[in-house]
């Protein structure tokens, strides 16, 4: 079993809000858990977890507000350029 699939198993989700984007370069995201945007979808709940697949390409991921936190993230088997 891939790790990914152990750990759904594992934290037993009850609930999901999936978005499917498709972005090409220069494009940027700002991401958060939003409690209320997932209520008009789902049951209240004690958490959100937020998470994104990458399935091609790269990315840099960084916290708000500190570029010196910026990671360089590839889709599984990609080589960075």
């Amino acid at each position: 079993m891939d790790v990914l699939s152990e750990v759904l198993r594992v934290i037993q989700l009850t609930g999901a809000v999936y978005l499917d984007g498709r972005f090409s370069a220069p494009w940027c995201l700002l991401s958060s858990p939003d409690e209320a945007f997932c209520a008009a979808y789902l049951p209240p709940s004690d958490r959100v977890v937020s998470f994104h697949f990458i399935t091609s390409g790269e990315c840099k991921a960084m916290l708000a507000d500190d570029s010196a936190s910026a990671v360089t993230l590839r889709a599984r088997g990609t080589v960075a350029g």
